[in-house]
């Protein structure tokens, strides 16, 4: 896709109508994204950081057992997952999100919705960076998501764009345009901000 974005994207901007997960599809799906080798940690009820006491994502494991204890004790924990190692994901941030990325070319890929926009999810790595263009933050070493199901702040809840979810196809590798803003320069060095949450 140049110059437009996926369908889900141009739909409205809101996560509402996922439905916020049950304790038991919240331990399903951090076991499903760990079997799929994405490191996965339990942040907070209903919200967007770490538990109190926890490391965040240095925490992220892909280790069954560990898993299934973090959200035995901590059954409404929201789902973290840690990025980098060969994952990059895009924040889309609202309608002015959208209107930054129009004209830059996005291949179809994983797309999970947010409460204001979406996350693409993309093969590569990089490093995390923050106002890379109004309402765009990129995800990548050294930072994480919510995902599907967790319940937002707001009481949204993440879900994964129809026919967009990891289930559906493959991670795209990242574009071009991507992957040079996510690779550290000394100018970058110095302007980008390591963020540990997105909205």
């Amino acid at each position: 896709l140049v110059g437009t974005l996926a369908e889900p994207v141009t739909a409205p901007l809101t996560a509402g109508p996922c439905g916020p997960g049950e304790p038991n599809e919240l331990l399903t799906a951090a076991l499903a994204y760990a079997a799929r080798g994405w490191p996965v940690f339990p942040l907070a009820d209903r919200d967007k950081v770490p538990r109190p006491g926890s490391r965040g994502f240095k925490d992220a494991t892909c280790d069954r057992e560990q898993i299934a204890r973090w959200w035995a004790e901590h059954p409404h924990a929201n789902i973290g997952i840690a990025t980098g190692g060969g994952l990059l994901v895009v924040d889309v941030d609202g309608d002015e999100g959208r209107a930054s990325i129009q004209g830059k070319h996005l291949p179809p890929t994983v797309c999970a919705m947010t409460a204001r926009g979406c996350h693409y999810f993309f093969a590569g790595d990089g490093r995390c960076m923050t106002g890379l263009l109004p309402g765009i933050d990129i995800r990548g070493a050294g930072g994480y998501v919510v995902a599907a199901p967790s319940v937002h702040p707001t009481g949204a809840a993440y879900c994964w764009a129809p026919g967009l979810s990891p289930d559906d196809l493959p991670l795209a590798p990242a574009p071009d345009w991507l992957t040079e803003a996510a690779t550290p320069t000394p100018a970058r060095r110095t302007g980008a901000r390591l963020p540990e949450a997105v909205p």
